[in-house]
């Protein structure tokens, strides 16, 4: 059976990551904040449940720890404080957290890891997404999110030759508690028509679960309702 540990579990995604998941065959461990273990109680396939009272300040070994013998590492866990998220100092203690995170992964022999990108460290003064827009991260959440998508192509060619996997997902305008008025309305500029779900972030997140799932690596992969490719029709 596939084990998956999951950060920020508790989270607007995280949550149906776990829904997505728990309807698989698959063992699950969330990772939550100190106090809230009891959330999992009653949850289906759930293994056991890591707390801690920060992540993104555990050193490598704590994670070399929780992920033994953890087939595929999905990491959900970010700050989003709605209104303040953005312009957080804490994206870089975010982003060197993840990366301590990954090593620790690495030195546990996990086999897979998924990162939740964003779309927000493009140029979006164009007001609409395409696959030649640049990087241009206007924000310290932009410019974190855009370290880890790095992160995830560095760390898919170091581990490549030894079977690991390395993929970011990265949500367009999403539909969850910390999204501003603003958000919700470019999100009634793509293609589809509105902002997507964190269930339907979830759903693919929850494909890369799949034990067979072992040659795409190195890949950001948009979950945007088509805006990043509206402009190849133009």
């Amino acid at each position: 059976m596939t084990r998956v540990l999951v950060t920020g579990a508790t989270g607007f995604v995280g949550r149906q990551i776990m829904r997505a998941l728990a309807a698989s065959d698959v063992a699950l461990i969330p990772v939550v904040r100190s106090g809230t273990e009891g959330f999992f109680n009653t949850s289906r396939g759930v293994e056991w449940v890591v707390s801690s009272p920060d992540i993104f300040a555990e050193p490598e070994d704590w994670w070399v720890e929780q992920c033994q013998g953890v087939d595929l590492v999905i990491h959900a866990a970010w700050y989003a404080e709605p209104g303040k998220y953005l312009q957080a100092p804490q994206n870089m203690q975010c982003l060197t957290g993840s990366l301590t995170l990954a090593k620790g992964a690495a030195k546990a022999g996990v086999r897979r890891f998924v990162g939740i990108g964003t779309c927000f460290e493009y140029d979006l003064t164009q007001g609409v997404l395409s696959v030649r827009t640049p990087l241009n991260p206007l924000s310290p959440y932009a410019a974190a999110k855009a370290g880890l998508i790095g992160l995830t192509k560095s760390l898919a060619l170091d581990e490549a030759a030894f079977g690991i996997t390395v993929n970011a997902v990265s949500p367009g305008w999403i539909q969850t508690g910390s999204q501003t008025n603003t958000e919700a309305v470019q999100g009634l500029t793509t293609p589809i028509g509105r902002s997507g779900t964190a269930h339907e972030v979830a759903v693919v997140i929850s494909g890369l679960a799949d034990a067979q799932n072992g040659y795409l690596t190195g890949q950001n992969i948009v979950v945007d309702g088509g805006n990043s490719i509206a402009e190849e029709r133009a």
